[in-house]
C-alpha cells in the first residue's frame, strides 16, 4: 500500500475499503449451503480463498509481512509465518461473519449461511466436553458486534487492527521494531506497542493505518495498547488487580467494546479454521468474565468483587456450589478457593466430573507444594504483595495433561494434572524467591535427560515486564513460561528428588 499524499486520497482509499468489505458481506448473506457436508466444506473454502484474496488485496503490506521468503517467528510458541497469517485471515473473515448490516438483521436463524459457516468446523471436528455454539450465542456474539461496529468506518478499524496485529510476532518486523525502539523482546503485544506508537514504523510496517480517519486511528491503537487482556481475565491467568486496566479511568465503553470484538474474532480463527475452537462453552467462559467488567464498570462491584464473581460463577457452570467474597483474599481457606478455581479456569474446565479430579489433585499435593501455589495464585496485587502473571500457564498445563491423556486413556487426565501442577509448584517456589528473598538457595525445575543437565529458573526465566497503574506502582511481574512450554511438548517424568535435584525429567 502506498503511502497516501493528502486527506482526499486517504478519504478516499478508506471508502473503497470499507465498501468492498460490506459488499463481501452482503455476498455472505445470499450464499445457499449445500446439504452434503463435503460440497458444503468446498463451498466454505471457496469463500475462504475469495476472503483471502480480498484482504490481501486491501492489506498487502500488512498480511505481506507473513510470506516474506524464510519468514521465522520470534518465539517457538508461535507456530510457522503461514498458519499464523491464515489465523488472521480466518479472524478477519469472522467479523464479516459476525458483523449484522443493520440493527434488524442482527437475529439470524440456524440455517443462515452466517450461522453454517461459523460453526462448519465445529460438526465436522468433535471435540470430547465442547458442545456446537448455540445459534443463540451466535446471535449474542452479532448483537455484542454490532454495538462495537454499527458502520462500515468502524468494520474498518477493526479489520485494520486484526491485520496487523500478529505482525510483530515475525522476525523480521520485530527486528525493524526492535532497531528503532532498542527494545529486544520475543514478547510479541510489547512490539506491537512500540511499532503503533512510532509514525515511521506505522509508515513503513503497517501503513494501512493511516488509511483510518484521525479518529479511527486512534481508537485501532488504544486497542493495542490496552493492558487488559481479555484472555488473561477468562482463563484467570492474571491477578484481580489486572482488572484495573479496564475501568472507568482507563477506558472508555467505545474501547472496551471494540477490544472485545477484537479478541472475539481473533478466537475464532484460534485454530487456522473460522470458529473451529470457538465452542459453547468457550462463549460461556467469556460471557462470564465479560459480565464481570461490565458490573464493576457500572460501580455495582469492586475490582476484587468482580474477579471473584468470574471466579464463583465458573464454579457454578461446573455444578459446584462455593462461596465467595473479597475476604477470602485475606484467609488461608479464602485463598486455597480462589488458587483452586484459577487453576480449573486455566484447565477451562466445564463440568463438575472435571472440577473434582483438580480438587483430588490439589488437595493429594505434599502441604509446601500447596502452600506455594496459594502464595502465588491467591495474590490480589491489590494488597501488599505484588501479582504473578504467568503467561502460558494455561497452555503449559493443558499440554501437560493433554499429553499424559494420550498415553493413558483411563487415568492419564489424573497423572497429568498431578503433574502439572506439581510443576507449577516449583515454578511458584522459584519465582516467589527471584523477586523477593533472591538471597535463598535456588533449586532446580528439571533435568535434561540426555545431558544431565540441571535448569534452573534462570536458565528459563523470560521476564516480560510489569504492569503498572496509572501512579506507576507495579501491580502485576509478567513471567512467561515459553521455554518450560517448549520443553513439556516432550515429556518431563517425576520421579522423587533428593535436596537439590530436579523432580522432572524431560525424556527425548
Amino acid at each position: 500500500m502506498e503511502l497516501l499524499r493528502n486527506e482526499f486520497e486517504r478519504i478516499e482509499a478508506q471508502e473503497k475499503a470499507e465498501n468492498l468489505l460490506v459488499d463481501f458481506r452482503g455476498n455472505l448473506s445470499l450464499v445457499e449451503l449445500s446439504s452434503d457436508v463435503s460440497e458444503r466444506s468446498r463451498q466454505i473454502e471457496k469463500i475462504c480463498q475469495e476472503f483471502d484474496d480480498l484482504a490481501l488485496k486491501l492489506f498487502p503490506v500488512e498480511l505481506g509481512h507473513f510470506t516474506v521468503k524464510d519468514q521465522k517467528t520470534i518465539s517457538s510458541r508461535y507456530k510457522n509465518a503461514s498458519f499464523e497469517q491464515k489465523r488472521t485471515l480466518r479472524s478477519m473473515l469472522a467479523v464479516l461473519v459476525l458483523a449484522p448490516d443493520r440493527p434488524e438483521n442482527i437475529i439470524v436463524s440456524e440455517s443462515s449461511p452466517f450461522y453454517q459457516i461459523f460453526t462448519h468446523s465445529q460438526e465436522i471436528s468433535p471435540v470430547i466436553n465442547k458442545t456446537k455454539l448455540s445459534i443463540e450465542s451466535f446471535n449474542q456474539m452479532r448483537e455484542e458486534m454490532f454495538m462495537a461496529c454499527p458502520d462500515k468506518q468502524d468494520l474498518l478499524t477493526l479489520e485494520t487492527v486484526l491485520s496487523l496485529h500478529d505482525t510483530t510476532k515475525l522476525k523480521t518486523v520485530a527486528a525493524k521494531v526492535e532497531s528503532l525502539s532498542g527494545v529486544t523482546s520475543i514478547n510479541h503485544d510489547l512490539l506491537l506497542s512500540f511499532m503503533t506508537q512510532n509514525p515511521r514504523l506505522i509508515n513503513e510496517l503497517v501503513p494501512s493505518l493511516n488509511r483510518l480517519s484521525r479518529e479511527q486511528k486512534e481508537l485501532a491503537i488504544q486497542v493495542m495498547n490496552l493492558q487488559y487482556n481479555r484472555g488473561q481475565h477468562a482463563q484467570a491467568e492474571a491477578s484481580a488487580a489486572h482488572l484495573i486496566f479496564v475501568g472507568q479511568d482507563y477506558a472508555d465503553q467505545r474501547l472496551v467494546r471494540m477490544q472485545r470484538q477484537e479478541s472475539n474474532a481473533d478466537l475464532a480463527g484460534l485454530d487456522g479454521t473460522l470458529g473451529g475452537k470457538y465452542f459453547e462453552e468457550m462463549f460461556q467462559h467469556y460471557k462470564i468474565a465479560d459480565l464481570s467488567i461490565d458490573l464493576m464498570r457500572t460501580g455495582d462491584l469492586n475490582i476484587k468483587q468482580a474477579y471473584l464473581f468470574t471466579l464463583q460463577n465458573r464454579a457454578a457452570m461446573m455444578g459446584v456450589e462455593i462461596d465467595l467474597d473479597e475476604w477470602d483474599f485475606e484467609t488461608r481457606a479464602g485463598l486455597e478457593k480462589i488458587t483452586l478455581l484459577r487453576f480449573a479456569c486455566q484447565y477451562q474446565m466445564s463440568t463438575y466430573d472435571e472440577f473434582m479430579l483438580l480438587n483430588h489433585c490439589f488437595a493429594g499435593l505434599a502441604p509446601l507444594n500447596r502452600d506455594a501455589l496459594v502464595e502465588t495464585f491467591g495474590r490480589s496485587g491489590l494488597d501488599d504483595k505484588v501479582g504473578i502473571l504467568f503467561y502460558y500457564s494455561p497452555a503449559l498445563m493443558c499440554s501437560i495433561r493433554d499429553l499424559e491423556i494420550e498415553e493413558d486413556k483411563i487415568d492419564g487426565a489424573r497423572f497429568g494434572i498431578e503433574r502439572g501442577l506439581k510443576l507449577m509448584s516449583r515454578i511458584a517456589k522459584e519465582t516467589l524467591r527471584f523477586f523477593e528473598k533472591p538471597e535463598i538457595q535456588a533449586f532446580p525445575l528439571y533435568t535434561l535427560l540426555r545431558t544431565g543437565k540441571l535448569v534452573m529458573l534462570e536458565d528459563v526465566l523470560e521476564i516480560r515486564g510489569v504492569n503498572r497503574d496509572k501512579s506507576g506502582r507495579v501491580i502485576e511481574y509478567v513471567v512467561a513460561l515459553t521455554e518450560i512450554l517448549k520443553d513439556y511438548s516432550k515429556k518431563l517424568s517425576v520421579s522423587e528428588a533428593g535436596l537439590g535435584e530436579a523432580d522432572f525429567t524431560l525424556v527425548d
